[in-house]
């Protein structure tokens, strides 16, 4: 590749005073193609690449979930071979033309609405991610999730992805409070619809959220980043209007849409139901699971939820399960209490001279089998069983996530490295 950039050193330079001069650089673009292989554009770029098939080798497509199927094709007849990465649990596109504009386009060109559906090719209820999906039969699910705090990607995983995603989030030395990693502030406040017409506005919302604001900006590092995300446009804007005194440098405020693919340090989700709001409103809150995901996961460190709590426990649904995660404290690991092997390893580490075990604690976020306290001033130590690959599992992955696994809970909390402990010494162990 490098070879073929220095020989085409000069096609490269066209195409670069092209675009500087707002000249069309269309034919710069078909020159040049053959000392730069590879490219990065947007789906809309595609039309200044060469008309033919299988210009490209490999066209790797992102964030597919929020492309529409007409967006893609352009770039799939370029392609010998395509990689459709997205997350069928992030926000859609959005469809820009009406059902009864689709139906008859879907008319004049002759095709049924069963036969796109069965392929996943309806343009407003399906992505490019779910065409691909459709067309290649199976998807495989990039399970490694660095971003949230676990206590948060906690509630994420068990709601949406069925528990598939290994949480492997380094907390350590993240701008963090002094409070749990959500957190759920009680507004019964009142919702009304704006002066101009529209959707919803929380004023009583507004106001907790802007004291929310100030403190954070006081508590936190200058590093630190906030957010504040609502489902509802006007809310946004009214957001905007009450915190832009604080400036735009550390704090964004907008609906879920402006932050998809975004993070922040602390996100603060601002609901928007309350009293006076038609439950027509609320339940289409409810029922947008995308939404609600893409909102909780923007978090790394802290996520603050304001809402109405006897509002939201009555809807059930994702609000309650964040409601619980805020105001309970449920073991991390009680679904392995029982467990013969635990028992064991419980058992052994309590017999070390001079330790005290625990079962159900938890290092720098994440849960751990067991924690050694010794009863001198050393830290407490962590210790990881691992029970080996599951038959489906790779051994060098499996032993990969084990090693980082223990690495995120070394530091100062635990004052040295924690232990990953072989479920076979347990058998050679004498527990009686």
């Amino acid at each position: 590749m490098l070879t073929n950039a220095r020989a085409g050193r000069q096609r490269i330079r066209n195409l670069l005073s092209a675009r500087d001069s707002n000249r069309t650089d269309w034919p710069a673009v078909r020159e040049v193609l053959p000392a730069a292989p590879g490219w990065a554009v947007t789906s809309l770029s595609a039309r200044r690449f060469p008309l033919g098939p299988a210009l490209f080798d490999l066209v790797v497509i992102d964030e597919a979930s929020q492309c529409a199927i007409p967006h893609v094709l352009p770039l799939l007849f370029r392609a010998r071979r395509a990689l459709i990465i997205g997350d069928a649990m992030q926000l859609p596109h959005i469809a820009k033309i009406s059902p009864e504009r689709e139906a008859l386009i879907r008319r004049k060109t002759g095709l049924r609405s069963d036969w796109l559906e069965k392929r996943r090719l309806a343009h407003r209820r399906h992505s490019a991610f779910h065409a691909a999906e459709r067309a290649a039969g199976d998807t495989l699910l990039l399970d490694e999730h660095f971003r949230c705090h676990p206590d948060i990607a906690a509630v994420s995983n068990e709601l949406f992805y069925d528990q598939g995603l290994t949480v492997l989030t380094d907390t350590r030395g993240r701008p963090s409070l002094p409070r749990r990693p959500i957190f759920w502030s009680h507004v019964p406040g009142r919702a009304t619809r704006p002066p101009y017409g529209g959707s919803w506005v929380n004023h009583d919302e507004i106001r907790q959220v802007d004291s929310f604001v100030r403190a954070l900006l006081e508590q936190l590092s200058d590093e630190a980043t906030i957010g504040v995300v609502t489902p509802f446009a006007p809310q946004a804007d009214e957001l905007r209007s009450q915190l832009r005194r604080y400036g735009q440098q550390r704090l964004r405020v907008g609906t879920v849409h402006t932050f998809q693919g975004g993070e922040r340090d602390v996100m603060i989700f601002s609901l928007v139901a309350g009293e006076g709001m038609h439950d027509s409103a609320i339940g289409w809150v409810h029922r947008q699971l995308n939404l609600w995901n893409v909102a909780i996961t923007r978090a790394r460190s802290h996520l603050i939820v304001v809402g109405d709590m006897n509002l939201w426990r009555k809807w059930g649904g994702v609000a309650a399960e964040l409601l619980n995660a805020a105001t309970t404290n449920r073991p991390r690991v009680d679904e392995r209490a029982g467990d013969d092997l635990l028992r064991r390893l419980y058992q052994v580490m309590s017999a070390q001279p001079g330790t005290r075990a625990a079962l159900g604690e938890s290092v720098n976020g994440h849960p751990v089998d067991v924690l050694v306290r010794p009863q001198d001033a050393a830290g407490p130590r962590a210790v990881l069983l691992d029970l080996g690959p599951d038959d489906d599992v790779d051994e060098a992955r499996h032993l990969r996530l084990m090693l980082h696994r223990r690495q995120l809970l070394d530091g100062a909390e635990t004052g040295g490295q924690a232990m990953r402990y072989p479920a076979w010494r347990l058998y050679d162990t004498s527990t009686d």
